[in-house]
């Protein structure tokens, strides 16, 4: 929710929506001063690396919408360190140069759905990115409820913009290459010691997964992969990333920063991993969405990203399972933090009888699909003849 809060300690909206203007004026060709003004109250919405200041101006009567954010630390309460801390200000700028590069790539496609935040300045004295304000809402949130997906015409719907999504991904991941630092290039083996770091921690929660079947046949498996594909992955794609704008449920993406050199499959799996661990999933024992729904929205995504290329399946699985690992330790992690003293015992009954089972049965299946995508052999239909769990797919996540 966005809300205004007057005890703030961090910084001023009236601060902020000063400097906006001052920088406005001096856009200007015309210097009447009732051209240009503030109207309403700045809204703001406080994120974990920052601060969203919402503001309507009036220039030249006619009434803009423009969102001034500023990087933050976490614990942050004196204003004065976002534009003095050397590692904000490079947050601030790198933010700032990302968004005008993706938004000059995404001009250059023909599919006006597919859009990237357009932004207007950077604001060096309080270290802000000022863009223009998008209405729309999160693609989780616009779609993922209960007439969202369980009726017909809201899971047509939804399986359009999924398709969509994948899309505009595709074309994000064309973003050139160059001047890449070597500090940001990795690569399957560093996302291989990821998930080995999330199972280690699992073990400190008291999941071991010695006693899961095929696992250090899944190991071994995954440890030799080695895909060359590098692309600027987006690094935290996932549903209530990406934004649905109208009109004819456009999509664009969110919260890029072009900080890492990867496979491609980082992006997709984390995606993946994302739908099929969502709270509704957890909480309704994977039937919310109801399998065969999730299924159909995999395939969307992926069909809309490969766009007829084949499906890597081996990669996808490696990097799908790092996340789902750590969502799984980031899970048990927030029901410790929340149930503690008294409510010890209700924590110990949601890790019991909820998360841990509900995680147990996305792994099995994640499972199974390792050792499919390890015996399956490439063919013209994308390894056709592979199977998810019980399901009967066509390259493992394309089933209808």
């Amino acid at each position: 929710m966005m809300m205004e809060n007057p005890t703030l300690s961090y910084l001023s909206s009236q601060t902020v929506a000063e400097a906006v203007l001052a920088h406005l004026w001096q856009q200007r060709t015309s210097h009447d001063p009732p051209l240009l003004h503030l109207t309403g109250s700045p809204l703001l919405l406080e994120k974990l690396w920052s601060t969203l200041y919402f503001l309507n101006v009036i220039d030249a009567g006619e009434r803009r919408e423009l969102v001034a954010k500023i990087a933050r630390f976490p614990d942050q309460t004196s204003p004065e360190v976002s534009w003095q801390s050397e590692e904000l200000l490079i947050r601030g700028r790198r933010e700032f140069n990302t968004l005008t590069r993706v938004f000059h790539h995404f001009a250059q496609q023909p599919d006006p759905s597919l859009t990237a935040l357009q932004p207007r300045a950077y604001l060096p004295e309080i270290n802000a990115v000022v863009m223009d304000f998008v209405s729309g809402r999160a693609f989780y949130d616009e779609c993922f409820t209960t007439r969202g997906i369980l009726t017909g015409q809201g899971r047509r719907r939804a399986l359009q913009i999924m398709e969509r999504v994948g899309r505009w991904l595709r074309w994000f991941h064309h973003l050139p290459l160059e001047h890449v630092p070597p500090e940001r290039v990795f690569g399957p083996a560093h996302t291989f010691e990821a998930l080995l770091a999330a199972v280690e921690n699992l073990r400190a929660l008291g999941v071991n997964p010695e006693g899961w079947p095929r696992w250090v046949e899944t190991l071994a498996t995954l440890r030799q992969i080695n895909h060359h594909e590098q692309v600027w992955t987006h690094g935290d794609f996932h549903l209530r990333n990406v934004l649905v704008v109208q009109p004819q449920d456009g999509v664009l993406g969110l919260d890029t920063a072009l900080e890492r050199v990867d496979s491609p499959y980082l992006d997709l799996g984390k995606f993946i991993a994302d739908l099929k661990t969502r709270r509704g999933m957890l909480l309704s024992g994977g039937l919310l969405p109801p399998p065969p729904v999730s299924r159909a929205l995999i395939r969307a995504f992926l069909i809309g990203y490969l766009a007829g290329q084949e499906l890597a399946l081996l990669p996808l699985t490696l990097y799908e399972g790092r996340f789902i690992f750590e969502k799984w330790v980031q899970s048990l992690n927030v029901i410790g933090e929340t149930f503690r003293g008294r409510a010890a015992p209700m924590e110990t009954a949601l890790r019991t009888l909820l998360i841990n089972p509900a995680f147990r049965r996305i792994v099995n299946h994640w499972l199974d699909a390792v050792r499919v995508a390890g015996e399956a052999r490439p063919d013209p239909y994308g390894m056709q003849a592979a199977t998810y769990g019980n399901y009967e797919t066509k390259a493992y996540y394309l089933a209808d």
